[in-house]
């Protein structure tokens, strides 16, 4: 990798990791005052949303060869976000959108991002971090469902009213209608295989990353 790129690369997990981390920071220390889980501030949701745009540059980053990741992968994983986040939350009645569900579901988010970052980060360095590389094959077991289930009921609960609005619907030839609600629906329908697809590739790549990492150490 030149100079050039990976000074890009660091910056990028850099910047992406701070924003992430003033999101976590911001959630939890509303947590600590109100002393229970409130819907998400304003600006913690500002935050959010513009570091998953900025995420877009994971998608770009991994088609033009910068990074090893599948670039289609790379955006099935930003788009599943942004659809709830950008397509979903805005059209969601205020007992949704306002509630502390989305709260959990950004601190799931921003907590596998900070870690995702850091260790991005380590590896560019060629830096090896054992809390680091467990933390980065191992988080995800916990936090993976948790995102998938808020996700889940966020988009759920969200339907009936955008079923009603006929947001995003497009009419086309020969008197149907493209609704975006029905996607939802669809969408749905898919999220359990397609998570557990997803969900079983992590836990051999787990098992392989960090397998290897115990076969370095008892040689």
């Amino acid at each position: 990798m030149g100079r050039h790129s990976q000074a890009y690369l660091l910056t990028y997990c850099g910047i992406s990791f701070m924003g992430w981390s003033y999101a976590l920071v911001s959630i939890i220390a509303s947590l600590f005052v109100n002393r229970n889980v409130e819907p998400p501030s304003e600006d913690t949701s500002a935050f959010v949303e513009t570091f998953q745009l900025l995420g877009l540059l994971d998608v770009l980053n991994a088609a033009v060869g910068l990074v090893a990741s599948a670039p289609l992968t790379a955006f099935l994983q930003w788009a599943g976000r942004s659809n709830v986040l950008f397509g979903v939350l805005p059209l969601a009645p205020p007992e949704v959108s306002k509630s502390p569900i989305v709260t959990v579901l950004f601190a799931v988010w921003a907590l596998a991002d900070i870690i995702r970052f850091a260790y991005y980060a380590s590896v560019i360095m060629g830096k090896s971090i054992p809390l680091l590389t467990w933390l980065r094959y191992s988080a995800f077991i916990p936090l993976y469902p948790i995102g998938i289930a808020a996700e889940m009921k966020i988009v759920w609960d969200s339907i009936p009213l955008i079923s009603k609005s006929k947001a995003y619907s497009v009419q086309i030839p020969g008197g149907y209608t493209i609704s975006y609600a029905n996607f939802l629906w669809v969408l749905l329908l898919i999220y359990i295989p397609i998570f557990w697809k997803l969900y079983s590739f992590l836990l051999r790549q787990r098992k392989k990353k960090l397998a290897g990492g115990l076969k370095k150490k008892d040689a």
